[in-house]
């Protein structure tokens, strides 16, 4: 008994002196000072990480809009491998999904986070029955705040309350063309297609509804040409019996196979498709000054999102430099990013710091050509 009892003493005696030996050290030593992370960024990446916890468990983003080709599945693939959360695109006309969504929300029924498209179904449908939100007050990151991020220094938004904003603008060009069918130098001019050669053998995406082919009708009517002169120039070329057709896919499949020599209005997106698969089509270079043009690349954000958190993960991260290049290697136009890599694309046609892209003031006066373009092609559209 005696040996334990010792044994114990002893322990307890090397307890008691490591004790005093720390609590010397302690006593002894100068204090460290721990300096706070700034609190701005701290609290900032905290609120971000929690956005994103919440948006993994919301698990998707609802995006309804025009369609953006092949771009859609390098999205979905980038943004999954980046968040596990999934993109679920529905696709349609431009127009025809602004008026599924309206309906549906008529009838109490929220399902759409995002919606993209040409900004005149925006403009003429959405903005007045006031579906969407100002996007600046989903955007977190500085990244995307930051202008010097941008390519004409700021955040390229479309109207005055930042509800629109665009990814991707390029110096448009409106006609191209089957490279075995004819060459570049027989239409170099507007007026070249009104040459009887060509009677019956252009085809144009319909420019009686929103689209590609109302957004070339609409660039010879408010910037080149000026209404009056637009619609006569348009009633010469009806004289030459163009072929309208509104199946975006359809329309470049008959010039990539030898239906057709060109097309006017095509879709880039579809026409980007179709060149990555070795079709034999290129673009018409004119010598009249082209506009900028985003095509379907204008996004916006709805409100009463059914997954308000993913939605606000979605728009910082379409707005960065990752989603912008995607953007400039599959679709055709350059990211409205500075830093997104450009070198696919001629030099001409990416937009400088100067250039303006069609903003609402232009797209309200769009908004009325489609009843125009009716009027003018009607004996073609029966």
């Amino acid at each position: 008994m005696k040996r334990y009892t010792k044994r114990f003493c002893f322990l307890v005696a090397i307890a008691l002196t490591a004790a005093m030996m720390f609590a010397f050290q302690a006593f002894a030593a100068p204090a460290k000072t721990v300096k706070p992370a700034p609190a701005g960024k701290a609290a900032g990446q905290a609120e971000w990480e929690k956005v994103v916890n919440e948006a993994r468990k919301e698990g998707r983003v609802v995006i309804y809009g025009a369609g953006i080709g092949e771009t859609a599945n390098h999205l979905k693939k980038a943004f999954h491998d980046r968040y596990g959360i999934t993109l679920d695109f529905v696709v349609g006309r431009g127009n025809d999904m602004a008026q599924k969504l309206l309906s549906e929300r008529r009838a109490g029924i929220y399902a759409v986070d995002i919606g993209n498209g040409g900004v005149t179904t925006w403009v003429s449908v959405l903005k007045p029955a006031n579906v969407t939100v100002p996007l600046d007050t989903l955007i977190m990151l500085d990244d995307v705040k930051d202008p010097m991020k941008w390519r004409a220094g700021r955040i390229p938004f479309l109207d005055r309350e930042k509800r629109v904003v665009t990814l991707g603008a390029i110096r448009q060009r409106y006609i191209f063309f089957n490279t075995t069918m004819m060459k570049p130098n027989e239409v170099t001019t507007f007026p070249d297609l009104l040459d009887p050669k060509w009677q019956s053998r252009i085809v144009i995406n319909d420019p009686s509804m929103t689209g590609p082919g109302n957004n070339w009708f609409s660039y010879m009517l408010i910037t080149l040409y000026g209404r009056e002169k637009g619609a006569e120039y348009m009633k010469k070329l009806a004289l030459n019996k163009p072929v309208l057709v509104r199946d975006e896919r359809l329309q470049v499949e008959w010039v990539a196979k030898g239906r057709y020599p060109m097309i006017i209005g095509g879709k880039q997106t579809v026409l980007q498709n179709f060149v990555d698969k070795g079709a034999p089509l290129a673009w018409l270079t004119m010598k009249e000054p082209p506009p900028v043009s985003s095509g379907s690349l204008n996004l916006h954000a709805l409100q009463n999102a059914p997954h308000p958190n993913a939605q606000k993960v979605f728009v910082n991260w379409i707005l960065g430099k990752e989603a912008g290049d995607i953007i400039s290697q599959t679709s055709g136009y350059p990211s409205e990013r500075a830093d997104a890599s450009h070198a696919n694309f001629e030099p001409g046609l990416v937009p400088g710091r100067e250039d303006s892209l069609e903003g609402e003031d232009y797209e309200l006066q769009k908004a009325g050509m489609p009843k125009i373009a009716r009027e003018i092609f009607k004996d073609l559209l029966q």
